[in-house]
């Protein structure tokens, strides 16, 4: 018996009608509410520590000069070899090897570094850097690099600055060129103040100010370093200057000094010499490594003789 239509009939059941009583099952998350960071209180001697530049903003006022170092602070390199240590290591073992004739230590040193900042790339310091001095310069009335580096990096440093996103040219004083008298190879460039060492920072800045008009000079300098003594240079500077002062003493990555290998910084500054390119940490691990194989390989053949 072939079965009937009724028993065959397929009945779809009927969608749920939502109505405004009808709850609904889901619910949109809500983002977690933003906790303030307690503003730091300002010592003494005008210097705060801290490793994380966010700290900044609630300190600053519209009216700031905020005055940026580059090296370990905003940028840092992917390697080893031309880093502030490595500088300085070099040019302790060149003052050794010239029995302390400083400046031909210093001249050699400065030649290779900048040969080395020619080709290498940078990085930011911490990963949101780029976002963190666009802001600077929306809160502050001026925002600018002053740097140990000196003026023959001036091309290459904007290009370094790009690799992380970052620019100092769209500032109020971006357009602004200018040489120094503190070194022969200290200016102004592109919102960058190379002052072609540390210790010229306070007089670069300073002969900068007394170009600008009563009424565009900052009241007040707040200075971002990772060397407390150059922050104090600046600050002993600022005062004569009559103007107000805030340091803040950048520590994040000083981790970094601690680990930095000699040996690895020499077998990247042999390759950069020979292949002119730079080789990562790793890469240069792995070579050592590879070196002290052949080593104790023929140390072995040597001893079975």
């Amino acid at each position: 018996m072939l079965p009937s239509r009724r028993s065959t009939r397929i009945i779809n059941p009927r969608p749920p009608i939502i109505t405004r009583q009808t709850p609904l099952r889901f619910s949109i998350p809500q983002p977690p509410p933003r906790i303030a960071k307690p503003t730091l209180e300002i010592p003494a001697d005008k210097i705060l520590d801290s490793k994380d530049l966010n700290d900044v903003f609630p300190l600053l006022r519209p009216t700031d000069m905020l005055g940026l170092d580059l090296d370990e602070t905003i940028i840092e390199m992917p390697q080893m070899l031309g880093r502030t240590v490595w500088f300085e290591w070099h040019l302790a073992i060149l003052c050794d090897k010239y029995k302390a004739d400083f400046a031909r230590a210093l001249d050699e040193t400065v030649v290779i570094y900048n040969k080395i900042h020619a080709h290498t790339l940078a990085q930011a310091v911490q990963e949101e850097t780029a976002t963190l001095v666009h802001e600077f310069h929306k809160l502050c009335n001026s925002v600018i690099a002053i740097t140990s580096r000196g003026a023959q990096l001036q091309d290459h440093t904007p290009r370094q600055l790009a690799c992380a996103k970052i620019t100092f040219k769209t500032g109020k004083h971006g357009a602004i060129s200018m040489q120094f008298n503190a070194s022969e190879f200290s200016s102004l460039h592109e919102g960058i103040m190379y002052c072609s060492g540390g210790k010229n920072k306070p007089a670069c800045f300073a002969e900068f100010i007394q170009t600008l008009p009563e009424t565009e000079r900052p009241k007040r300098l707040v200075f971002i370093d990772d060397k407390r003594s150059y922050i104090e240079d600046m600050r002993n500077k600022s005062e004569q200057l009559n103007i107000e002062f805030l340091g803040i003493h950048y520590r994040r990555i000083e981790h970094k000094i601690a680990e930095f290998d000699p040996a690895i910084a020499t077998k990247q500054l042999e390759v950069f010499a020979e292949e002119a390119r730079l080789i990562s940490d790793d890469e240069a691990r792995a070579l050592l490594s590879m070196q002290n194989l052949w080593r104790d390989a023929k140390k072995a053949r040597l001893e079975l003789r």
